[in-house]
């Protein structure tokens, strides 16, 4: 009985010791030692040993302690009644926790796997959502080219988006080629400055310095332009500043109307209403005064520059 252990184990065996003297002898043959029966004693004194401990009288469950070989052992004794003898049962830790070592390590790993694909996981949506949110950051990128395409491509007035460092166009439409008459290829290489007349310079750089100094925001403005052909067109300008975070102006975009046509139609009808030989005049609903012709200069002494824009 001594010799056999109820279950399979490459570890466990069962001892029957006693006391000797100040040692303890070990009366039956050892699993791990050969010719130790009644032979093999051990110092008494030894506490980390479980045989010294039962030969002592020290008896208990689960205590932990190194046998004969010098392994750590998980060991119970109990006393064998009516003898000197002491029963030990021992078997080694590393063989009792290797169960538990493999549980934690599978539960271990399990359980790193499970956070992994979670996290795996929530990578992949996190990721879905930034590219959801890109695309429709992009769909709306796309929509708002799409309106300013529109909006530039307009017929009725010309339209540019100036760089403030150089005045070249950085874009514009097909409606400002007509009224500069260049072609595109011709007009991405010429600057604002360069097709300005050269009488409106002076004005024209005065109002976009005090724009780039921060004075204003934008300004309104009838110029003259050189067209390809050499003939000068007088135009209405209006030129607006879009600035970035720190006030800087980013670039300036501007709106061109030819109002030459206007103008000259305009001085056709003075024109006529100055040779009619009858006083004419033209005034708004406040009764101020829109249109005065040379008849009534004459006729009153008041010149036209001085009767514009006077009440009635």
């Amino acid at each position: 009985m001594i010799q056999s252990w109820p279950t399979p184990s490459p570890s466990a065996e069962t001892l029957l010791v006693r006391r000797d003297g100040d040692s303890v002898l070990y009366l039956n043959e050892l699993r791990h030692r050969q010719g130790t029966a009644l032979l093999f004693s051990q110092a008494l004194d030894d506490r980390e040993l479980p045989a010294a401990r039962a030969g002592a009288g020290r008896h208990g469950a689960g205590h932990g302690g190194k046998d004969y070989r010098g392994v750590s052992v998980l060991a119970a004794t109990r006393p064998v009644i009516g003898t000197p003898w002491h029963l030990v049962a021992k078997i080694d830790r590393d063989e009792v926790l290797a169960p538990l070592r493999n549980l934690i390590f599978w539960v271990s790993l399990v359980a790193t796997s499970a956070v992994l694909v979670v996290a795996l996981l929530l990578l992949l949506l996190w990721r879905q959502q930034l590219r959801t949110h890109q695309l429709e950051l992009a769909a709306q990128g796309l929509e708002k080219d799409r309106l300013l395409r529109f909006f530039f491509d307009l017929p009725f007035v010309g339209m540019t988006i100036l760089s403030p460092d150089n005045m070249r166009w950085l874009r514009f439409n097909d409606r400002l080629c007509e009224i500069l008459g260049y072609e595109r290829e011709e007009l991405v290489d010429l600057t604002w400055t360069q097709l300005t007349h050269p009488d409106d310079l002076a004005a024209d750089s005065s109002q976009f310095e005090r724009v780039l100094s921060g004075a204003t925001d934008g300004f309104q403005t009838d110029k003259r332009f050189l067209r390809k052909d050499g003939s000068v067109i007088k135009a209405t300008a209006d030129v607006r500043a879009v600035r970035d975070e720190d006030g800087r102006v980013d670039f300036f975009v501007a709106t061109v109307q030819d109002i030459t046509a206007r103008l000259q139609a305009e001085g056709f009808a003075q024109e006529i209403l100055d040779n009619a030989n009858q006083g004419f005049v033209v005034y708004d609903r406040a009764l101020r005064v829109v249109v005065w012709n040379r008849f009534l200069e004459r006729a009153i002494g008041l010149p036209r520059e001085a009767a514009i824009g006077k009440h009635l």
